[in-house]
């Protein structure tokens, strides 16, 4: 089967998407100690990418087959038997592609290809231990965007490759979002 977007965690824990729709959690021995699966109510969804953040959490991005087909935010928790629950799943508008998490802030890129010329959005979502987080910002960017990327100075990278379909001021001003 397919194995890709390996993350390993502060404690040497290495998750893994497996088949589309599954994460596997190993331990630093290469033991297998849980399997998630995530929560769709589209058999065609499959994880994007993860991110396990400093108390264990597991975050995940899943899209629905098919170009801006919507997708899912999901935030898994440790319990004190260190069994995962689903903490929250949220509905993306668009197709989810990259994600950070840094600080406690989630950036994520979707794809939204809503009438007329396709576009890209970046977003900031915040208050990631509520039980509903917020999207603190989002601004559109040249489409397609490729992939993500937080410099240690808190600069954004965003790759994005030629489009012909491409509206000229799309991202024009810059990605500073203050937060």
């Amino acid at each position: 089967g397919s194995a890709y977007s390996p993350t390993v965690d502060i404690q040497g824990n290495v998750y893994i998407i497996t088949e589309g729709r599954t994460i596997n959690k190993y331990n630093p021995d290469g033991v297998l100690v849980t399997t998630l699966t995530i929560p769709s109510t589209s058999t065609s969804s499959v994880v994007r990418s993860l991110a396990v953040d400093a108390f264990g959490n597991i975050y995940a991005i899943s899209a629905v087959a098919g170009a801006g087909s919507g997708g899912q935010l999901i935030r898994w928790e440790p319990d004190d038997e260190l069994e995962y629950i689903v903490k929250y799943n949220i509905a993306l508008l668009g197709s989810p592609t990259f994600f950070k998490l840094r600080f406690n802030v989630l950036w994520l890129v979707t794809e939204l290809p809503y009438g007329g010329p396709s576009q890209s959005r970046l977003e900031a979502w915040g208050f990631l231990d509520s039980p509903t987080p917020l999207r603190l910002w989002s601004r559109y960017l040249p489409h397609p965007a490729y992939g993500l990327d937080l410099g240690s100075s808190g600069h954004i990278f965003v790759a994005s490759g030629a489009n012909p379909d491409r509206i000229p001021d799309v991202g024009e001003g810059g990605l500073d979002p203050g937060v």
